[in-house]
Parts: structure tokens; sequence; C-alpha cells
């Protein structure tokens, strides 16, 4: 087909095949703009129901306007053929980055499947279950961008319209849902399943159970009735919160799974906030000295006496004796008291000159910080809305940079700011440079553990005072 001209648009090259249909690279004749048309294939467009589930994938892509879901910009026919003609999402597919890499590492798949959530959240608000989620149905464009292909075989729930019957199963089995394979009615959560196994494979280059065999049946068993591994039998250093994140994402019943994948986003941003919210200088209590009781007499001394004036005559020999002797007692329990009292005054001296030295060594530490870099955390606006931080420039305390805002509304807000790093009190004030009704200024403070470097920022914009919170971290 190279060189055909498709409603404006010249191939160039065949770029994919799927059991649909294959896919070809295509520009624009007068815009020059990069395009991806898909094509039925021939054989299956005698089908009326293929057919007509071909023209749901147009339908269905025409509701979707998200920067994680490829663009469908026109959708047409010639020739008794179908095309949808898409947008070209250039890149790699996950399951080819996989196939390189093995395994992703945690904070960079991490951050990947929270774009993918996001645009899963959105085609869910508009009643569109994907149903055919897979590695090689996610690009990952060269900027990091993830792009979701193939809502093809996705069912609009909110339609009367019965192309896809319950029952049919459509999509990979080794991604499927286990009432996915069962034919029973499935709903969003099965995509959540499908994600947490994909996440797993991300992080692993694994799936989560034995593929060795050849036998769909085999593997669709073990989806159904196996047990899953752990995604720390084939990497130990996933952490806790991840881990958790795809047991619950993967349970065999779809009401033990997040009930949406909003729910899955914010336990892989939120649970990692919560495990920094301590402050990074622990408490030290300090030690309580004992009290010293005053020595009290020897009461035998004072009867030893007695008896030598009674008696001074018969035992004057005994009574010196008496006499030297607990004289000698008392003095060495005034020399043990002292000594005692002499050792604890010099472990309380210690310790508070050890106190103070670490908290002078924690507030050098803070001084000496450099706090350029990628910071990621949440603003505590009216929830948890995932936020980005880039310091690109610090001279002299002096700090340039930009911050990302994902609200829970589905719209993203990107500034830049300005500011001051004041190191001799760990304090931080910035401005934004992008002066619109939403602006403000962020007063707040920087922290450091032996891992990671902290910001807890109060946001106020210059609108209305309105004040939310920034709570920030980066690795060191």
């Amino acid at each position: 087909m190279a060189e055909q001209i498709i409603s404006n648009y010249r191939i160039i090259e065949k770029i994919g095949e799927g059991g649909m249909g294959i896919v070809y690279l295509a520009e624009h004749i007068t815009l020059k703009r990069k395009a991806a048309i898909k094509v039925l294939n021939p054989i299956l467009s005698q089908n009326e129901q293929i057919k007509a589930r071909f023209v749901n994938e147009a339908v269905t892509l025409s509701q979707l306007n998200h920067k994680s879901i490829v663009l469908l910009y026109d959708f047409t026919s010639q020739d008794n053929q179908l095309f949808l003609i898409m947008e070209y999402a250039d890149g790699h597919t996950l399951s080819e980055i996989i196939e390189r890499n093995e395994a992703l590492q945690e904070n960079y798949a991490v951050n990947i499947f929270k774009d993918i959530l996001s645009g899963f959240v959105y085609a869910h608000s508009k009643g569109i279950v994907h149903r055919d989620i897979k590695p090689s149905n996610i690009i990952i464009e060269s900027n990091g961008n993830p792009k979701i292909l193939d809502f093809g075989i996705a069912k609009i729930l909110a339609s009367d319209a019965k192309i896809t019957k319950t029952g049919m199963k459509l999509g990979s089995v080794s991604y499927m849902s286990p009432e996915q394979i069962l034919g029973k009615q499935i709903d969003y959560r099965t995509d959540i399943f499908s994600l947490g196994v994909t996440l797993f494979e991300t992080l692993t280059g694994k799936l989560p159970f034995d593929t060795s065999t050849d036998s769909e049946f085999e593997i669709q068993s073990k989806i159904v009735e196996g047990n899953f591994k752990s995604v720390k039998t084939f990497n130990p250093n996933i952490s806790d919160r991840v881990q958790n994140a795809i047991i619950i994402a993967t349970s065999k019943n779809p009401n033990d799974r997040f009930q949406s994948c909003n729910d899955f986003k914010n336990y892989l941003t939120i649970t990692n906030i919560k495990q920094q919210q301590f402050s990074v200088y622990p408490y030290v209590q300090k030690t309580k000295v004992s009290e010293i009781h005053p020595v009290t007499k020897n009461k035998n001394s004072k009867a030893g006496y007695i008896i030598v004036f009674t008696i001074i005559g018969l035992i004057a020999i005994t009574g010196l004796i008496l006499l030297l002797t607990f004289g000698k007692e008392e003095n060495e329990d005034k020399i043990t008291i002292s000594k005692k009292t002499e050792s604890r005054e010099e472990d309380s001296k210690n310790h508070k000159e050890s106190t103070k030295e670490k908290t002078m060594n924690r507030t050098e530490e803070v001084r000496k910080l450099n706090l350029e870099g990628y910071y990621e955390g949440y603003a505590d606006r009216f929830g948890y809305d995932p936020m980005e931080m880039w310091i690109t420039h610090e001279d002299g305390g002096k700090l340039t940079g930009s911050t990302t805002i994902r609200f829970s509304n589905g719209k993203t807000g990107t500034s830049g700011f300005g500011g001051v790093y004041y190191s001799s009190t760990g304090k931080i004030s910035l401005y934004e440079t992008k002066q619109t009704s939403g602006s403000g200024t962020i007063e707040g403070t920087v922290s450091t553990d032996e891992n990671y470097i902290y910001i807890n920022c109060i946001f106020t914009r210059t609108s209305d005072g309105g004040k939310y919170k920034w709570h920030l971290k980066k690795l060191k």
C-alpha cells in the first residue's frame, strides 16, 4: 500500500499488524502531519459482526481526548475497506522496552503507570472498558509519555448496542481477568486486574505465573484458580507498597481489587508520601540525672560513742577500734557517693555535648544540600493531587525551576518559579513566575534524612489568599 492516498494521507510504510488489521505510517499531503492508519483486514471485513466492531472502535476513540490515549483524527471507508486515521505515537511499546531491559526500575515504572492509570480514569469515566490491556498496547514516546493503544475491542457500557456479547472472550489470555476467562459480566475492574499483571511484568520482566506451557487452557486455569508469585520473588528490591498494590489489583474476586483506577493511582502515590511524614531531627529524650540523696550519718557510729563514754574504762581499746572502723566506713561512703555523683555529672555532660554535636551535624548537613533535581509528592488541596517539581538551577541560594500538578478533575497545572533557599535556617521562599489568576507564593522548609531531601511548603494564592500544602521529596 506504499504511496497510496487515504483521505489526504499518503501511506509511507507498514509499522504493525494485529488480529483485526494492519497499521501503516502515513503523512498528511498538505499539513505534513504524521499519522497511524489502521485498516481492517479485507478477509475480516466480510464478517458483518467484526465490521461492526471495527466501526465501534471509531465511535469509541472519537469520545476520548487524553494525553495518555492515542487520538482519533478521522474515520473513512475506501474501496470496500475501513480505515482509522489516528495520532502517530513515536516511541517503543512497553513490551519492547521490557524485552530490551528485562525489568524497569521501580520509580520509573510507577511514574509511567500513574500516567497510564490517569488515562484509564478518563476512559472509564466515559463508560469505556479496554478489555485488552498488555505491554504491547502501551507505547512510551521519546519524551517518556505513555500512550494507550487499541480500544478497538472496547465495550461502551453506557450504550444499548449489543455488538460485544457477554461471554465473548476478547483480549490476550495471559492478561485476562478471571471473570473475563469465565465469560462473566465484566466492568472497569477487569482492566484493573490486567493493569496489575502488566505492572508486575514491567517490574520483573516475568508474568506472575509459569508460562512455560503452550496450553492456553493451563494458563487460564492458573489465572482463575492458581496463586500468583510475589513480585519480590523476581525482584526483591521492590517496595512493600508496590507489592501490595499488585496483590490488590490482581485479586481473583473483583470486589477485593481497587474499585477504580483512581484508587489504584492514589495508592501508588499517597502510600509513598505517608511513609515520609517524620521529622528530620528525631526527638531525643534528655537523660534525667538521678537525684543524689544526702549522706545519712551512721547510727552505729553514734552508738559506739555512747558505749565508749559509758564504759570508758573497760573497753577503751575496743571503743577506739570501733571509732576508727566506723569513721573509715563513713569516709568511704562519702568518697563512693562523691565518685558516683561525679560520674553521673560527667555522663550528663557527655550526653548534652553529644546531642549538641549531632544537632550541629544535621544543621550543617542541611546547609550543604544540593537542591537541584527532580522531586515528587502531592499537593494537599481538596485531596491528594500528584505533583512534581524540578529545581533546575541553584546558585548561591537562588533557585529556579517548575512544578506540575495533576488535579483530581483531570486538569494539569504547570508553572515556573524563582526564589531563595536560606541554607542557614533551612527555609525556602518561592514565587511563581507565570502570573495568572491562580499564581501565588510558596513558603516552607527543607529537611533531610539518610536517603531523601524533603521540601514541605504552604502555597498561598495571590488572588484570594487561598492556601494549601505541598509535600515533596527526592533521592539524595
